[in-house]
């Protein structure tokens, strides 16, 4: 390779011409790598401000609606969901609007990486963080049946890879809060932990039946014969 310089040529071997070549295209990668990288935490954050309630709020246009419309916003949705790194919760809510917003959405290879997002949904609603950022509402009343039981719903669509996880949480004793005037006051009076709703849903999944029972010790009964049920299969 001759390059010109003063007036004079001199010879730079082509060695050192891909070496300068790679590391050109090294930077531009980083460079673009690291730009991706904020545009997706940047749209994370900003996921988790708006919760889910605030996401898919009634109007004209939803929150969810605003943020699908943005084109780079639909990749960095998808990259939020399979990033380990990201908040789960963030993931969650990522994954909520590709499934109302793309037709092909989940794709089969997501299917264990949604098991466990889903099934780490219930371990959120059960408010481990000291502040609720997802309620019951969205689980609707899972063994009395009834409300918006939108995340339930997906959850027994992705199916068996989901018990393992789910399994884990059939010792969490933290309560599931709803709000609103009626759905409160229902929620109140049912008192579902995250291990009433874990085994429900496994239950829904496997086919185990797991009756449900108005105090907790009945019910913690009904759990124990679930896990080792679990263990039998």
């Amino acid at each position: 390779m001759w390059m010109k310089t003063g007036g004079n040529f001199i010879i730079i071997s082509s060695n050192i011409a891909s070496v300068l070549f790679l590391s050109t295209v090294l930077l531009l990668c980083c460079s673009t790598t690291n730009q991706t990288n904020v545009r997706n935490d940047k749209l994370a954050a900003r996921l988790m401000e708006i919760h889910y309630d605030g996401l898919f709020a009634d109007g004209e246009q939803s929150l969810a609606d605003n943020i699908w419309r943005t084109e780079d916003n639909r990749q960095a949705l998808l990259e939020i969901v399979i990033n380990n790194a990201c908040d789960d919760y963030a993931r969650l809510l990522a994954s909520e609007i590709l499934f109302e917003k793309k037709m092909d959405y989940p794709a089969k290879e997501l299917e264990d990486t949604l098991a466990y997002i889903y099934s780490k949904a219930l371990f959120i609603a059960g408010d481990h963080s000291g502040r609720t950022r997802l309620y019951g509402n969205s689980w609707g009343f899972i063994y009395q049946g009834g409300g918006n039981d939108r995340l339930g719903s997906r959850l027994v669509k992705i199916g068996k890879k989901a018990v393992p996880y789910l399994s884990k949480q059939l010792d969490d004793t933290c309560l599931i809060e709803y709000v609103g005037l009626e759905e409160a006051t229902i929620g109140d009076l049912l008192n579902y932990r995250v291990k009433d709703a874990a085994a429900y849903y496994i239950g829904r999944i496997t086919g185990i039946a797991v009756p449900f029972h108005e105090n907790w010790a009945d019910r913690d009964v009904e759990i124990e014969g679930l896990k080792r049920k679990l263990e039998i299969k």
